[in-house]
């Protein structure tokens, strides 16, 4: 399923699902709200979210997307990082492939954010950030 967050409600859509049967997520419309995600999922993505803390508690296998996030913290661990047309969001992560940005100003990126599996397992290329406006 895919389950979608809004500022005032939450619905299912079922519009895709992990092998495991784990549910990938969409955070839409959220504004002055902290969201505790909890369990592996697919995917994680984010739109229009402003002044906001989004902490993803458990791994993402995939990519999370970012687009139009502003004033907003954000924490997890995941594959890849992808960051659209984003301002002053702080991103402290676990991340396997280095992150994407386009678009995006005041973006801060910090590795702090791990699971000690992660630590022993993986490298986390938090820093290797790729800026699609400079390539």
């Amino acid at each position: 399923h895919f389950n979608d967050w809004h500022a005032r409600s939450c619905s299912e859509e079922p519009r895709g699902s992990g092998s495991d049967g784990s549910s990938s997520y969409l955070i839409r419309n959220l504004e002055n709200a902290t969201v505790l995600l909890h369990g592996t999922r697919p995917s994680v993505h984010m739109r229009h979210v402003r002044n906001c803390a989004i902490v993803v508690s458990d791994e993402t296998h995939g990519p999370v997307h970012v687009t139009y996030c502003h004033s907003t913290v954000v924490r997890c661990s995941c594959f890849q990082l992808r960051v659209h047309e984003s301002t002053g969001v702080e991103f402290r992560i676990w991340a396997r492939s280095g992150p994407i940005i386009e678009d995006c100003r005041d973006i801060t990126f910090a590795g702090d954010y791990f699971r000690a599996s992660e630590v022993v397992n993986r490298r986390n290329l938090f820093w290797d950030v790729k800026d699609f406006n400079w390539l």
